[in-house]
């Protein structure tokens, strides 16, 4: 069972990279499909074990391969592209409605409706309240993955909640660090970079004379003195202007991020919560 939900995840994993990378969010194949079939793999031990019944497995799995592209999206990007958060309602209903049907009973799909509405709707009113602390990327994968918690039920979408929260909170620290890295980093190399020189419209004001040598100013004399008949010298063209100083390629995406508030991406931390409620439930809930 282990081998075939690795497989099955590494056959529907670069499948959902592709749309990533439409959605204008491409993120690291190797490391996608690496995470989603650990994930998935840890979740078929577990039911081999005994630990998960068999009709639950497929909604674990469904969240290590919709959860790993979205978290590393969040993580990289800052948003939730909804070419994956949309599908993975009709997504999740389908296999809940499937572990309802094979074992679960109708508890399990009624614990998912309810889930749904009450974390999704928890996360809504903070995303309103808010003023753009949580993204609606995250509101929308909170109702989505909150019909997973409330089909586990008991403690798992508080749980889930606080430890997204914990999770958030811990990646603070190590984001702010990194940002003030690359701005001291981006500041030093402006502050190295060669400096414009002079053009030709500021050679042409200092005066000069017929003889095209700079005037130097002295006392007015009221004598007349004879003009001179001096030949014009040699037009020599003036050099070309200096190119302004190279400015420092960026990341147009890693600049709006570094630009704005510092904002810590909550879909991983909510991502690895479900996960761990879904494979890891504790005792008394609808799965064990």
């Amino acid at each position: 069972m282990v081998l075939t939900t690795v497989l099955a995840a590494g056959a529907v994993v670069p499948v959902l990279l592709v749309m990533m990378k439409k959605a204008d969010a491409p993120i690291p194949a190797v490391l996608a499909v690496a995470v989603a079939a650990a994930a998935a793999a840890v979740a078929a031990a577990r039911a081999d074990a005994g630990a998960l019944p068999s009709w639950w497995l497929p909604v674990a799995w469904l969240v290590s391969v919709l959860g790993v592209p979205l978290a590393l999206a969040d993580a990289r990007h800052r948003r939730l592209p909804d070419i994956l958060t949309l599908p993975a309602y009709p997504a999740v209903a389908l296999t809940i409605t499937l572990a309802a049907l094979s074992g679960g009973g109708w508890r399990l799909a009624a614990g998912a409706a309810l889930g749904c509405l009450l974390f999704g709707g928890t996360h809504l009113i903070v995303h309103r309240l808010s003023a753009g602390g949580l993204g609606p990327g995250d509101v929308k994968l909170a109702g989505s993955f909150g019909a997973v918690l409330g089909a586990v039920g008991g403690l798992a979408p508080a749980v889930a909640a606080v430890l997204a929260a914990l999770v958030s909170l811990a990646a603070v620290v190590p984001m702010w660090l990194i940002r003030r890295i690359r701005h001291f980093r981006d500041s030093r190399a402006s502050t190295l970079a060669p400096s414009r020189q002079p053009g030709p419209a500021a050679a042409a004001a200092v005066p000069t004379d017929v003889t095209g040598l700079p005037t130097v100013p002295g006392p007015v004399s009221t004598a007349a003195a004879p003009t001179p008949t001096v030949p014009a010298p040699p037009t020599v063209p003036a050099p070309a202007p200096t190119s302004a100083a190279p400015t420092l390629s960026t990341n147009p995406a890693s600049s709006r991020i570094r630009a704005g508030p510092l904002r810590v991406p909550y879909g991983p931390g909510l991502v690895l919560a479900t996960w761990a409620c879904a494979v890891f439930p504790a005792a008394g809930t609808g799965i064990t």
